[in-house]
């Protein structure tokens, strides 16, 4: 399912480099797709532009989403 990009389909469906611009821009419903799409995106340089943009958050569900997202990210960078 995943390209040796490290993009995955979810990354095909989603313009990706879109919704970052949108999350920082402020957009609270970009940031709720971020963080739905962030455990089916597969790590890779898109994914990685999209957690550097996520605001800082409180809420510890959104928290555990963009940390587990970060570990798979690392993971797969260590691997390259």
């Amino acid at each position: 399912m995943s390209d040796s990009a490290g993009e995955d389909v979810v990354g095909d469906r989603v313009d990706v480099p879109a919704l970052t611009r949108r999350v920082r821009a402020g957009d609270r419903a970009a940031l709720t797709e971020a963080l739905e799409i962030l455990p089916s995106l597969d790590p890779g340089p898109q994914s990685a532009a999209l957690l550097i943009a996520l605001p800082a958050t409180d809420d510890r569900h959104a928290m555990a989403t963009e940390l587990r997202a970060w570990d798979r990210h690392v993971s797969w960078s260590q691997a390259q």
